[in-house]
């Protein structure tokens, strides 16, 4: 009996860190990572034009396949919300968490430092690159900038997360799969041996990358905002270097918290986002120009109400303006990249809830966490543009997005004080950030794990390290191009297996019918609530 317990000890030391790895999805993503990182880094001029022609080219070529795709999504959504399958339910069980507690989960996720950099400087993009022929410094150009971006954060491009939660949340609960791997979700439609061998991995490879790629644009596009918050409490620029620290220090604090398996300052964290976040927001409403922040979201929410099937199919061709090719395209491909993953945490979340539930509570819940910050920061900002005299032209030119922001929040209530309070909210959201997506990655490229077993720290570590070198190695080349062009390219294949995922479904529910199994085994809370966080 010792003997047989020393040898079972003697297996068990000699296993590999790599043992729990799933080969196929962990070292493509590794082999991107390293040599991307080694290209830009030795030459980030050069690959700068490269990815600027890849960008032109991408997103003329093909707006109008992004276009179909989400006029396609949306009459999908609203057949599956309203048609014979609205009613259907996932699993026998009852719901896992309250109403309250579920649409807070979903509402609570909008409260992040993306949607408060793009609420401050989108619409400017706009305003000085007006659509359909509208002239630069007119009152129509300002209203286009006032919707333009409510568009680009509205229900069209939640549709897409409502449309993937309702696959895994079916995945999860009818057909109690537990693995939320795309190949998995398409084994329906090309079969348990292609999901299993080539096809299946070819379909894993891609989507990893490409929600690495969604991950890294997330990190870069906020960069300038920390830059600004500092260029505010100090009265300088700070250096290029202060950017690389910001992203070193995020991706070592997280993995010292990961090391000491601290779940509770995670948490910790997540809670004090959230409500530092719309503390902001009510602070900013109350004591900034409130009824203008209040009269300028309510124009700009009616034109994107008059205009949504425009915009949906908007390339401009005759005007090129080429705005919807530089912004509309790429949110269509970050929205695309980030849904797989966003949507198996919702639908993970959404045991018990009908279709119908889930479509609705996660889109309007999702839109009203976002617009709430459009209330506030959109309106603050084309005020002060339009009363306060600011010149955010030149600010821009002269700083980019970065010193646009610093422009604009030199003008906050209390400005002082804000400033530090911002700075804070933003790490907690860039620190929440690398975890949720850190843990998405390591889910991704372990082993299919078991109910309730989560994937090894250290590869949630190492793939937050990933993220930083990535995220450094563009901003090496300047500004936020570099990023969105990634995220665009990835959006292409990460679009063809949507549409593999979404054939699959329909295959397998118009095959079995809609599968209600009758042993309902409850996923465990914990691993829910670090995904979240």
């Amino acid at each position: 009996m010792k003997n047989e317990i020393k040898n079972e000890t003697k297996k068990t030391d000699g296993v590999s860190i790599f043992s729990s790895v799933n080969g196929w999805t962990f070292f493509p993503p590794l082999i991107f990572t390293v040599v991307l990182s080694a290209v830009v880094m030795t030459n980030p001029e050069g690959f700068g034009n490269i990815l600027q022609s890849a960008f032109a080219f991408t997103t003329d070529s093909f707006a109008w396949m992004f276009s179909w795709y989400f006029m396609a999504l949306t009459s999908v959504v609203l057949y599956l919300a309203f048609g014979p399958y609205g009613k259907k339910r996932f699993g026998s069980g009852k719901p896992e968490y309250s109403t309250l507690s579920w649409l807070g989960m979903m509402f609570t996720g909008a409260a992040g430092l993306g949607v408060l950099t793009w609420t401050t400087v989108e619409w400017f993009y706009s305003y000085q690159t007006p659509m359909w022929g509208v002239e630069t410094g007119t009152s129509q150009a300002l209203q286009q900038a006032a919707m333009l971006p409510l568009f680009h954060w509205g229900p069209v491009f939640y549709m897409g997360y409502a449309l993937i939660a309702v696959i895994f949340a079916y995945q999860f609960y009818c057909k109690k799969v537990d693995d939320s791997l795309p190949s998995t979700a398409c084994s329906t439609l090309i079969g348990g041996k292609h999901a299993n061998g080539g096809i299946g991995k070819t379909i894993d490879i891609i989507y990893v990358i490409s929600l690495l790629s969604s991950v890294v644009t997330c990190v870069g596009v906020n960069i300038p905002t920390l830059v600004a918050i500092i260029a505010n409490m100090t009265g300088s620029e700070p250096p290029f270097i202060i950017s690389v620290v910001l992203i070193l220090l995020w991706s070592m604090i997280m993995a010292v918290i990961l090391f000491a398996g601290l779940k509770k300052g995670v948490g910790l964290l997540s809670n004090i986002r959230v409500y530092l976040g719309f503390g902001i927001l009510v602070f900013v409403l109350l004591f900034g120009p409130t009824f203008y922040m209040l009269n300028s979201f309510t124009d700009g929410l009616g034109m994107v109400m008059n205009n949504t099937l425009h915009l949906i199919s908007n390339t401009d061709p005759y005007a090129k303006s080429l705005m919807p090719q530089g912004w509309t395209v790429f949110y269509f491909a970050w929205y695309i990249t980030m849904s797989i993953q966003n949507g198996a945490f919702y639908g993970r979340i959404s045991k018990g809830r009908t279709v119908r539930e889930l479509i609705f509570g996660l889109i309007g819940s999702t839109v009203i966490g976002t617009y709430m910050f459009f209330v506030v920061f959109q309106g603050f900002s084309i005020h002060t543009f339009i009363n306060e005299g600011l010149d955010l032209g030149a600010a821009m030119s002269a700083g980019g997005q970065g010193a646009a922001i610093a422009a604009v929040w030199k003008f906050l209530p209390f400005a002082v004080v804000m400033m530090p309070i911002l700075f804070i909210f933003a790490n907690i959201c860039m620190q929440t950030l690398l975890n949720a997506n850190a843990y998405s990655m390591a889910m991704a490229t372990t082993k299919v794990l078991k109910s309730g077993q989560e994937p090894p720290q250290w590869i949630r570590i190492f793939w937050s390290i990933c993220i930083g070198v990535i995220s450094i190695a563009l901003l090496m080349i300047g500004g936020i191009r570099p990023f969105q062009t990634i995220t665009v390219i990835a959006g292409i294949p990460a679009l063809a297996i949507i549409a593999l995922m979404v054939a699959s479904f329909f295959k397998d529910i118009k095959k079995n019918g809609w599968v209600m199994p009758t042993d309902d085994t409850k996923i465990e809370d914990e691993v829910i609530e670090d995904y979240f966080k």
